[in-house]
């Protein structure tokens, strides 16, 4: 029996959806996905997502390297912004982390309801499949987007997601049709059509560029990041 598929294309719509049962994938591709991939990738033993800085440092103050951005930039104070290039395996292994961002972290905690949560990227994607096929619950694609408003970048991945996941889903809403069809006429150049997007000209704008690239590699990391007794654990 085919799973249903469904795409949340922002946090902001999150409540016209029951959680219950499902698997939530959150997705934040530029640039939170990443950095929580690779740190984890990287040997950090766990993350800690949470909304505020406060909460951050709060967590630091308890041997947590404090990691996260606000405007895209890192928070003063912070050990590490918001780059998964920052997070080397000397800098992030056998080490926990909290982050703090301006939309993935905040989708994290709004999905904790969910039967459980994996948290989305093209550098994990096929390791994410084979866990959603492995599974019988339904699935909701929760795209962070940017402060609310809907963006190319997480869109593309839900779609992309959805390809993947082939016969095993269906995916019959307008929003999984949109995300797909995004997908499929943008798939040979990706990067190139996402430079335009509203958060990739802000990276580019403030130094990031090569996160841009990054973030857009395809299975350089054979895990899976899902949310154990309330942190990010590697998973597989």
């Amino acid at each position: 029996m085919k799973k249903p598929v469904e795409v949340c294309l922002s946090p902001l719509s999150l409540g016209l959806y029951s959680l219950s049962g499902k698997i939530v994938v959150v997705v934040d591709i530029f640039r939170a996905s990443a950095t929580i991939i690779t740190a984890l990738a990287n040997g950090a033993t766990k993350i800690k997502a949470v909304s505020t800085v406060e909460e951050a440092l709060d967590f630091q103050k308890r041997g947590y390297l404090a990691a996260g951005e606000r405007g895209g930039r890192k928070v003063e104070g912070f050990d590490l912004g918001n780059s998964p290039l920052d997070c080397t395996p000397n800098v992030v292994g056998q080490k926990p982390v909290v982050l703090t961002t301006t939309n993935g972290t905040r989708s994290i905690n709004a999905s904790m309801s969910a039967k459980a949560v994996a948290v989305g990227s093209f550098l994990n994607i096929s390791a994410l499949v084979h866990y959603l096929k492995s599974s019988e619950c339904p699935i909701l694609i929760l795209c962070a987007g940017w402060k609310d408003f809907v963006n190319l970048e997480d869109t593309m991945f839900a779609g992309a997601l959805i390809e993947e996941l082939g016969d095993d889903c269906i995916a019959d809403s307008d929003s999984s049709k949109l995300a797909l069809e995004l997908y499929r006429k943008h798939r040979n150049d990706i990067l190139s059509f996402l430079r335009d997007s509203d958060h990739a000209r802000r990276l580019i704008r403030i130094g990031y560029e090569k996160d841009l690239a990054y973030c857009l590699s395809r299975d350089s990391f054979p895990i899976n990041a899902m949310v154990i007794d309330g942190e990010i654990v590697a998973v597989g």
